[in-house]
């Protein structure tokens, strides 16, 4: 909800049409300048909290129930990883290591003024195991193998960085 720019007026047009059909319940076919009503949807919304600013319209927020999450402990992380991985590897590789890696990476490569873009996240972590089931028993026939593409992933998701 806070990545959208806001125009010359200090308006922010994506709020506008959606907070139109909110308060209206039905919006306007451009096309065929008809009135579309629109029933039974649910709207599910989310900030980034690193982009732009941290406060949207009160016209529009008023639909919305506010949550914070915050970042996943330790022992989550490695119950979400390790029951993923159990699914599709019979001897599931622990979670734990890749939480080490990502841990490691995070504290050395901090984020500067010129390497701005050292920001980590769950999206990284999830990048490495995404590839990984991705690979076929073709491809992984032996423990060296699977070990040879985790660090290839490894590689790919930071070195991308």
């Amino acid at each position: 909800m806070n990545m959208p720019g806001i125009d010359k007026y200090y308006t922010v047009q994506a709020y506008t049409v959606l907070r139109q059909y909110l308060d209206n319940k039905h919006c306007y076919y451009r096309q065929k300048l008809t009135l579309r009503d629109i029933h039974n949807y649910q709207y599910v919304a989310c900030m980034n909290p690193t982009a732009r600013n941290f406060t949207i319209d009160s016209r529009i927020q008023r639909y919305f129930a506010v949550f914070a999450v915050s970042f996943p402990g330790q022992d989550s992380l490695r119950t979400i990883y390790n029951s993923i991985l159990s699914q599709h590897l019979p001897a599931s590789p622990n979670a734990l290591f890749t939480q080490a890696v990502h841990q490691r990476v995070s504290a050395t490569f901090l984020p500067t003024a010129i390497k701005f873009h050292y920001i980590f996240n769950l999206r990284d972590l999830s990048n490495i195991f995404q590839s990984i089931l991705f690979a076929t028993g073709e491809c992984v026939k032996t423990t060296k193998d699977l070990v040879r593409l985790y660090v290839h992933e490894a590689e790919r998701v930071y070195d991308d960085e």
